[in-house]
């Protein structure tokens, strides 16, 4: 009888303030709640997206996301020696069909902690606002042009199939 007592209780408790917060004018659902969802069938640079790794010595990687009004942001890391790595980020749009142009590229040197590579120690500046492009080819490689310190020198990238990751 105290169990049923309590249960009751508990519902009043629990269940009527939430119908009279769904009764009250203005209060929304999250099922009413318009959202805008991004239609992936519409992107045409949908393959792009993920993980991409240097072809030829395997040591620079690429991360491709999906920005905002038809940007995309890329993440470029490439290790110096153990305890440096380049790192550049940039947003780029569109062209054509397979390339995309950036102007805005940040280019920074990671100095990692001598005690722990997991912590950066410094971070260098080595320069802003870098400008390129980024092309995929027929072969579904990517291909990066980087106008600033011409450090890419058309480095070639292949896609990678990394369920979690690539990381610095």
């Amino acid at each position: 009888m105290l169990l049923k007592r309590l249960l009751m209780v508990a519902a009043l408790v629990f269940m009527i303030p939430a119908g009279l917060a769904f009764a009250m004018p203005g209060f929304e659902s999250s099922s009413s709640v318009e959202l805008k969802a991004y239609n992936v069938k519409e992107d045409p640079f949908l393959g792009w997206y993920g993980w991409w790794g240097e072809k030829a010595a395997s040591r620079g990687r690429i991360s491709v996301t999906q920005g905002e009004n038809g940007w995309y942001g890329f993440e470029i890391t490439w290790p110096r020696n153990a305890s440096q790595t380049d790192m550049w980020m940039l947003t780029a749009k569109p062209i054509s069909k397979d390339t995309m142009q950036y102007k805005d590229c940040q280019h920074y040197l990671l100095t990692f902690n001598a005690t722990n590579r997991n912590i950066i120690g410094r971070e260098e500046t080595i320069h802003l606002n870098g400008t390129g492009t980024i092309t995929v080819n027929r072969a579904n490689e990517m291909i990066w042009r980087d106008d600033q310190d011409r450090r890419a020198a058309d480095c070639v990238f292949v896609k990678l199939n990394l369920p979690d990751g690539g990381g610095l």
